[in-house]
């Protein structure tokens, strides 16, 4: 599928980014140097306007049904379709050479 971004809901769309699976949620991060997608795969955030992966992960479990940035950007809140929420820091698991560190990156709400 094929990602479309407009601002305030204004045409001429412009293509953001082609897909290889169409996307069940996606949000701009704050400053609008970042887009996070989810597929059936999993979550990426990809670098605009490159479209270039940053972060991915594959661990949520359930279909992700919403997403959207922290407002300073450097996380994700996750919603599945079974209820779950979660947040994905996905900067600090970047940055965290420990792996139980690492593990801790994402935290389930419900």
């Amino acid at each position: 599928g094929r990602l479309y971004l407009t601002i305030g809901g204004q045409e001429p769309y412009s293509i953001l980014c082609t897909l290889r699976k169409d996307p069940t949620a996606s949000a701009l991060s704050p400053d609008h140097t970042s887009f996070a997608v989810a597929t059936d795969d999993g979550i990426a955030v990809l670098e605009l306007p490159t479209c270039a992966v940053k972060f991915s992960l594959s661990s949520v479990k359930g279909r992700v049904n919403s997403l959207e940035f922290h407002p300073k950007g450097d996380s994700l809140l996750i919603g599945a379709a079974n209820g779950q929420v979660y947040r994905w820091k996905f900067v600090v698991e970047a940055e965290t050479k420990s792996r139980l560190e690492r593990s801790k990156a994402l935290e389930r709400y419900i």
